[in-house]
């Protein structure tokens, strides 16, 4: 989550909450503070119970209500500066997770120039890792670690071991891009290890995920089914919609993997159904694509057709929107 300065217990009691895993019982917290705030736009515990709320239900994958509480509670101009390059990131952070990467790249950089004039170092550190996130779903690898690495060196110099982890997290996966899987593997040990003994347990859990991906790349099947069915109840219990969603594609690949199509297809079209409140269309495409795989190796070529056609129609939206930022 997005770190602000402190400002209420409650609010301290609701990030505690996630990070245990807790996110229903963060949010019922945080729409009771929402309430009695009401809507006085000048108030700033009106603008942080509603940022981290936000934050809460982009986990709980309500991606449309995310939407729309950016554009109306959270259409104004923040009362403070922290607020206001708050804003910019989960805002850039949102239209990132929905393709819309000209605004992404626009609202994190506008972020990154505020917070480094206002000498706010945390949540430069946080826009840089935002930044790299987006440079990674571009595939622009060697912007992405610069923007990882300046994190990284921003957290060391505060102290702030959380920061650095996160940073370390991101750079694990230009490692894994690179080829040296079994680096990566370790590389994304140690930061699960960090963020346990942060108390962080929830982004510990999700992060079981790139570590089976660390086996499979190996060719190790059964480490990485074993690393998943590790994680999947954990993901579910605490309702992380595209995490969990991802666990269970994740566990498609490897049955396809092992020739195993039928499985396969089960478990991705129940990522597709975990996933579908997200809305995200990176991962859409991706297990779309490899349910029309599926099928095609059943024999099953309407199936096949369906999907391989929502495939079509999702890359031609996607090379519209990765033209307009050139």
């Amino acid at each position: 989550m997005l770190r602000l300065s402190h400002f209420s217990q409650e609010i301290d009691d609701a990030v505690a909450r996630v990070q245990s895993g807790d996110l229903r019982g963060a949010l019922a917290t945080l729409e009771q503070c929402c309430q009695r705030t009401g809507a006085d736009l000048t108030s700033e515990a009106y603008w942080r119970y509603h940022l981290v709320r936000l934050q809460v239900l982009g986990y709980l994958g309500h991606a449309a209500q995310c939407e729309a509480l950016l554009d109306t509670e959270l259409a104004a101009d923040p009362p403070t500066p922290e607020l206001a390059v708050a804003l910019h990131i989960l805002r850039g952070a949102s239209y990132c997770r929905r393709t819309r990467y000209k605004e992404s790249k626009e609202l994190l950089h506008r972020a990154l120039e505020l917070a480094s004039q206002l000498g706010l170092k945390a949540l430069e550190a946080e826009a840089h890792v935002r930044c790299g996130q987006l440079c990674q779903g571009l595939e622009q690898h060697e912007e992405s670690e610069a923007h990882f690495l300046a994190a990284s060196e921003i957290a060391r110099s505060l102290g702030d071991r959380y920061l650095e982890a996160i940073a370390a997290a991101g750079q694990g996966k230009n490692i894994m891009r690179s080829g040296s899987f079994v680096e990566a593997t370790e590389h994304f040990r140690k930061v699960q290890q960090t963020l346990n003994e942060l108390g962080e347990r929830l982004l510990a859990d999700m992060l079981h995920g790139q570590i089976a991906w660390g086996y499979i790349n190996q060719g190790n099947y059964d480490a990485a089914l074993e690393t998943l069915l590790l994680a999947e109840p954990a993901l579910r219990d605490a309702g992380v919609k595209q995490s969990h969603a991802i666990c269970l594609a994740d566990m498609g690949y490897i049955h396809m993997q092992r020739g195993e199509h039928s499985k396969a297809v089960s478990y991705y079209q129940q990522a597709l159904d975990t996933d579908k409140i997200c809305c995200n269309p990176v991962l859409f495409r991706k297990w779309s694509n490899n349910i029309a795989a599926a099928y095609a190796k059943l024999g099953d070529t309407a199936n096949q057709q369906k999907h391989s056609e929502a495939v079509a129609r999702h890359d031609a939206s996607m090379a519209q929107r990765r033209a307009e930022i050139g």
